[in-house]
C-alpha cells in the first residue's frame, strides 16, 4: 500500500509517498529514502520503490520523496541546491516523525543521496541510523564522472555536436541541468570533512566490482560511528546497461539493507 501526498512549506511543497508498516505490530522506527540526482534518480527509481515495499513489509514506516526542483515536487529542475535539499531531508524527518509519532529515524541514501544523508545527519544530530549505498564521497570526482559520461554519450550518439566546455556558466549532465550554482555546491562536497557523528549506526554498502581502499571506513570509525561494511558486487542500477532485463533490481543489496535495519532497530 502506498499513500502519495504533498508536504512541507506550501511555497516549496515536496511530493512524498508513504509506505505504512504492514506487520500487525509496527516498529516505532521510520526510514526515509534519500534519492540520488539526475539520471541516477531515474535508473534507481525502481530499486527504491522495491526497497520501500520490503521495509514496509518488515514493519517500518517508510517515506520516499522528491527534493525541491526534482521529480514531482515544486520547483524547476534548474533550481535545486544542496542547502535546500538538506532542508528537505529535515522536513521529511519532521513529517514522518509527526505523522507516525516515531522516536527513531534511519536515512537510506544512494550515490548523492548518501552524501546528503550524511550531511543532514551531521547537522541534525538526532538521526539514529544511516545506510550509505555507494555514496558520493568527493564532489569534484563526482563532477568529473558526470562530465566524462556526458561527453561519451555526446560522442557516441551525436557525433559532431559540441559538448560543454570548461568555463561555461550553464551545463547539462546526461539531459539534466547542471548550472554554475549547482557545480559550486557539488565541488564543496567532501564526506571526509564531516567531524560530527551523523548517526550512531551506519551501514556502508558498495556494489562496484572493486571496493574502495578502506580510508573512508577508517574515517567513519574515527568519528565514533558503529560501522558495518558490506561489499556486494553485482548490478548497479544507476549505470546504463544494454541488458535491461538482467537484474534491474539488485535484490541482494535491498535484502541486506532491510536485514541490517531490522537487526539494528528491532
Amino acid at each position: 500500500m502506498m499513500e502519495p501526498f504533498y508536504f512541507g512549506n506550501s511555497a516549496r511543497s515536496l511530493f512524498g509517498i508513504y509506505h505504512p508498516p504492514q506487520l500487525e505490530k509496527a516498529r516505532n522506527v521510520g526510514v526515509i529514502l534519500c534519492y540520488p540526482m539526475g539520471e541516477d534518480y531515474i535508473r534507481s527509481h525502481r530499486a527504491f520503490v522495491r526497497l520501500a515495499m520490503l521495509l514496509s513489509s518488515a514493519g517500518f514506516h517508510t517515506l520516499r520523496f522528491d527534493y525541491y526542483g526534482c521529480g514531482d515536487s515544486e520547483g524547476d529542475s534548474d533550481q535545486g541546491e544542496i542547502r535546500q535539499w538538506l532542508a528537505d531531508i529535515s522536513t521529511a524527518v519532521e513529517e514522518l516523525k509527526g505523522g507516525s509519532d516515531l522516536n527513531q529515524i534511519c536515512l537510506a541514501g544512494l550515490r548523492l543521496g548518501g552524501n546528503l544523508a550524511m550531511l543532514a545527519g551531521a547537522e541534525r544530530g538526532d538521526i539514529d541510523g544511516i545506510v550509505l549505498w555507494n555514496p558520493v564521497i568527493n564532489g569534484r570526482k563526482y563532477i568529473e564522472e558526470l562530465t566524462t559520461l556526458h561527453q561519451e554519450k555526446i560522442r557516441n550518439f551525436f557525433p559532431g555536436v559540441k559538448s560543454f566546455s570548461e568555463g561555461e556558466s550553464y551545463r547539462e549532465a546526461l539531459g539534466f541541468p547542471l548550472p554554475d550554482s549547482m557545480l559550486k555546491d557539488l565541488e564543496k562536497l567532501d564526506l571526509y570533512a564531516i567531524r560530527q557523528k551523523p548517526a550512531s549506526k551506519i551501514l556502508f554498502i558498495e556494489s562496484s566490482d572493486v571496493s574502495e581502499d578502506g580510508r573512508f571506513r577508517e574515517h567513519l570509525n574515527s568519528i565514533g560511528v558503529s560501522l558495518r561494511y558490506k561489499h556486494i558486487p553485482g548490478f548497479e542500477p544507476w549505470i546504463e546497461r544494454d541488458d535491461w532485463g538482467q537484474g534491474m533490481v539488485p535484490i541482494k543489496v535491498l535484502q541486506f539493507v532491510v536485514s541490517w535495519i531490522s537487526e539494528m532497530f528491532p
